[in-house]
């Protein structure tokens, strides 16, 4: 009877060890999860900052411009006592050739969206008598041409907010008056 309670003793505190070790393999399992898990969060909140501040760099590569002629438009109001002239929407552009797919990928984030930037306008009132691109190296153009205006003609040129932002304009109407 002693020989089977020592038995029964000795399994019983096995048992007991072996729970302990096994809690205790389990709470470090679970430390070392948890940590992980942390890390993960925290390399995903640095890649989305790192793809922000990509993008944000790239968009710097792209300049765009609304002029008249030579003189860019700088505010929503204009004047001017040309009964001839074009309104040119611009966009100047790296001239940054790789082989890195993904570095081309980065750069051509930074450009206005569409297949077009001249789909940013959406309209101009009146229509141009001629409209005509021209293509550069680095600088690609939309040219809206009126003519025969007369004092007192406005043009009206509605753009998108996404232009509005990059031509760094307050509004999304520009309005031109011939004096």
């Amino acid at each position: 009877m002693k020989k089977k309670i020592g038995v029964l003793i000795f399994f019983l505190v096995i048992s007991v060890m072996l729970s302990a070790c096994t809690d205790d393999n389990e709470d470090v399992e679970n430390a070392k999860v948890e940590e992980l898990e942390e890390r993960i969060y925290e390399l995903e909140n640095k890649n989305e900052e790192y793809e922000k501040n990509q993008k944000e760099l790239a968009k710097g590569l792209f300049r765009y411009e609304l002029s008249i002629g030579d003189e860019e438009i700088l505010n929503s109001e204009i004047t001017t006592d040309k009964k001839e002239f074009s309104i040119i929407l611009s966009e100047r552009y790296p001239n940054i050739t790789t082989q890195n797919e993904k570095l081309n990928e980065i750069i051509k984030s930074g450009k206005i969206s569409g297949n077009h930037y001249n789909e940013h306008i959406k309209s101009l009132t009146p229509k141009p008598n001629e409209e005509t691109m021209t293509d550069g190296t680095i600088v690609t153009a939309f040219h809206y041409i009126y003519k025969d205006l007369k004092v007192g003609d406005t043009i009206k040129i509605e753009i998108t907010d996404q232009l509005k932002e990059r031509l760094g304009f307050n509004s999304n109407t520009v309005e031109i008056t011939v004096e």
